[in-house]
């Protein structure tokens, strides 16, 4: 083996060519954002450190919300600047996306530590995120299931008059839950690593995918190889936590048009989770 050969790739050279070291098919604006992290990392690979990345690559994203580089203060010609702040939610997801691509995967509990730390300090409520790769039914059921019943619950329901209904509420979610996923092709959460086959649970081609459609045999659990990604667990919780009000509206003879119309006009925890689906759906398309 030649010297050049058996010299190690930096991570800021990985992340310069994040598409070829990706798992899967990036979003052509994480790796965007991969190439300009990568021009503010140190060439010596002591100086790594997890916590260091997170803030660096969490400069960048800011650096895109401006519009403007942190460091020459010129501004950023790129198709990432002055965006919608969803985006950069969504970037700040692929933080620890990035960081597995740049460093060893025994690293990366520690970057996702990291940005949920980092995620707490900028203000950003806890539960509006995702920040756990899933890899048991028990946490998808905490993680997505429960997490999006206790957001579905905070809306204001006492403006339909159904203040005194929340319990009920809640009983009927947990019946409609298995239904809405079922209905968009989630057979959850075991169809987002395996495939369905059964014809009345198709899944979409643009729901999550097909490196993740893998067989795991007999909806065997412990046979799943693969982590539930933080932005498909995300756009999980999301999807139940916007379809569930429609279930709960039609309930109550109420219009699902106009409920979701008001939460969306009323409530920034709805409304963001409805800008960061529709991006994540965008994404797969790119």
């Amino acid at each position: 083996m030649s010297e050049r050969e058996a010299k190690p790739i930096l991570p800021s050279q990985r992340l310069l060519q994040a598409q070829e070291f990706a798992p899967r098919l990036l979003d052509p604006r994480v790796v965007e954002l991969g190439k300009f992290v990568a021009t503010r990392m140190s060439p010596r690979p002591q100086f790594f450190d997890p916590m260091v990345f997170v803030m660096t690559a969490a400069f960048c994203i800011e650096d895109f919300r401006r519009g403007e580089d942190g460091f020459t203060h010129k501004p950023i010609d790129s198709a990432l600047s002055k965006q919608p702040d969803y985006v950069y939610d969504y970037l700040y997801l692929n933080i620890s996306n990035l960081a597995r691509i740049a460093f060893s995967e025994a690293l990366a509990d520690q970057f996702r530590s990291h940005v949920a730390n980092l995620l707490a300090a900028s203000g950003l409520e806890e539960d509006d995120w995702v920040l756990s790769p899933i890899t048991t039914l028990e946490q998808a059921q905490t993680d997505i299931i429960d997490n999006a019943k206790k957001k579905v619950l905070s809306l204001d329901w006492a403006h339909f008059g159904l203040l005194e209904k929340k319990e009920e509420i809640g009983r009927l979610y947990d019946v409609f839950s298995g239904l809405i996923l079922k209905n968009a092709g989630m057979n959850f959460p075991l169809n987002i690593l395996q495939q369905d086959h059964s014809q009345e649970a198709s899944i979409p081609e643009i729901l999550f995918l097909k490196e993740k459609r893998t067989v795991a045999g007999g909806y065997n659990l412990a046979m799943l190889k693969d982590r539930i990604d933080i932005e498909e667990a995300t756009f999980t919780r999301d999807w139940l936590f916007l379809e569930a009000p429609k279930s709960v509206a039609t309930m109550y003879n109420l219009s699902p048009e106009n409920v979701v119309e008001y939460f969306s006009d009323n409530d920034k925890s709805f409304s963001k989770a409805a800008l960061r689906a529709h991006y994540y759906l965008t994404s797969l398309k790119q």
